[in-house]
């Protein structure tokens, strides 16, 4: 089995006809899809798209596993949607939550620095 993370973008599109043929290599000659539907594509034309891929497969001998999954917002995060931007924190995100937010001076200093960037 080989994986790919589809976006629908055209770039996206060109790697899909890589992943057909590396995914024809592999033994099991099964394409796994993943693609996180964030709004970016149009569900008609990602249909279109995903059913080229899917004859694409068929005329290589691949099997084709697709997995649409809706985006899972971060606490803290926000989405657009058409009443503008909206907050998708349900709670106010902990010290695991935390992104280092790196500046001139160093990391931020609730984060540990990790060993490979410490001097020594």
């Amino acid at each position: 089995m080989f994986g790919f993370a589809y976006d629908g973008s055209i770039n996206g599109d060109w790697v899909s006809h890589y992943a057909v043929q590396l995914a024809g290599t592999h033994p099991d000659r099964t394409l796994r899809l993943v693609h996180v539907r964030d709004g970016r594509v149009e569900s008609s034309r990602l249909a279109e798209k995903l059913d080229r891929l899917r004859l694409e497969c068929e005329s290589q001998g691949v099997r084709l596993e697709t997995h649409l999954l809706e985006p899972k917002p971060w606490p803290g995060s926000v989405r657009r949607s058409s009443s503008g931007w909206t907050d998708c924190a349900s709670r106010r995100p902990g010290r695991n939550d935390r992104v280092p937010s790196w500046t001139p001076s160093g990391p931020d200093p609730g984060m540990s620095t990790p060993a490979f960037l410490s001097a020594g």
